[in-house]
């Protein structure tokens, strides 16, 4: 541990054999590889005492006085080094791309910083790439074709985004990515279906992008319940409306049909069930087709075709999807 940058700045030179790019933040790194394994970091605090460290309590802040407003360093030397630590041992567990190693770094470093301005500031960077050209940033940052803070600002959210919406996905999509970046195709299709594609890989994971960094928590105290016949209303088909509600990771939909009613053959990677309120539709799920009434359910996983038709009248039901379906909110 040195007690300022340019120190860290010698020590990069010395031992690594390589210079600092001109601007660069850099002040930590680590190789698991060499024969002296190391983590090497610059202390945010100079090497003094944490000074929030043994004090009471501060007193409440001025109105209007930000969190981000207050003094102190932008992040501490525990999680400095947390997240070098995760970027080393990324590196050492096999090929992962660049996004992967600078993603899990930055997601463990925020763990132990969880309310840093290092990391807000790469959410915001995520939120900005987002709002540009988002397909064109995101791919160029899990190629590895652009600047190293937009990859890790882009690779946090993609680690957040599994962590928080696609748990049960997480371990084994990131196990796969560390065989080489161009797995990543593979594991799509693997963890989302095969029908699925980059493109709406790209349209979801950046949806909750949108959502999370600009509106928070969707869900606050005076939300918890929705009324009838509230909710975000679309016209899907004729004769087909929709009413839904969403939390952080799953979505209800009260869908309505008309008579004869349509929706054609379609997949997307959410997964999906349903029940029947009322009347009768007809299913057809991978190929199969099924007559379903009041009280009969399906299950529909990502990327499966489907189509559904109204008979005898009309019908109502209620699909889930997870993750959320960012087209219905």
């Amino acid at each position: 541990m040195f007690n300022d940058a340019p120190t860290y700045a010698e020590f990069v030179r010395g031992v690594e054999n390589r210079e600092l790019e001109p601007g660069s933040t850099q002040v930590a790194g680590g190789n698991l590889g060499a024969d002296s394994p190391y983590l090497v970091a610059a202390d945010p605090l100079g090497g003094h005492d944490d000074p929030s460290l043994g004090k009471k309590a501060a007193p409440a802040k001025a109105k209007g006085k930000r969190d981000d407003e207050s003094a102190g360093p932008d992040r501490s030397l525990e999680g400095l080094l947390t997240e070098q630590l995760a970027v080393a041992a990324t590196a050492q567990a096999g090929k992962p791309p660049r996004w992967l190693s600078l993603g899990l770094g930055a997601y463990m470093g925020a763990q132990v910083d969880p309310r840093s301005r290092e990391f807000n500031g790469l959410r915001a960077n995520a939120f900005q790439q987002n709002t540009l050209n988002w397909k064109a940033r995101a791919n160029e940052a899990l190629g590895g074709d652009t600047d190293p803070e937009s990859i890790r600002s882009v690779g946090l959210s993609l680690i957040e985004w599994l962590a928080n919406s696609q748990r049960p996905i997480f371990p084994g999509f990131v196990q796969g990515m560390l065989k080489g970046g161009e797995k990543i195709e593979d594991g799509i299709k693997y963890y989302w279906g095969e029908a699925t594609d980059r493109n709406q890989f790209l349209d979801v994971w950046g949806g909750w992008v949108r959502r999370k960094l600009r509106e928070g928590p969707r869900m606050s105290a005076d939300a918890y319940f929705v009324a009838a016949g509230t909710g975000s209303h679309h016209h899907l088909f004729p004769g087909v409306e929709i009413r839904t509600t969403a939390g952080d990771a799953m979505m209800l939909s009260v869908v309505t049909f008309e008579p004869g009613s349509v929706v054609p053959e379609h997949s997307h990677p959410h997964e999906q069930m349903g029940i029947m309120l009322s009347g009768r539709l007809e299913f057809t799920v991978g190929g199969v087709t099924r007559v379903l009434g009041p009280g009969d359910q399906w299950r529909i996983p990502g990327g499966v075709p489907h189509s559904v038709v109204a008979i005898d009248g009309p019908a109502v039901a209620l699909d889930a999807f997870h993750p959320i379906r960012e087209d219905y909110l």
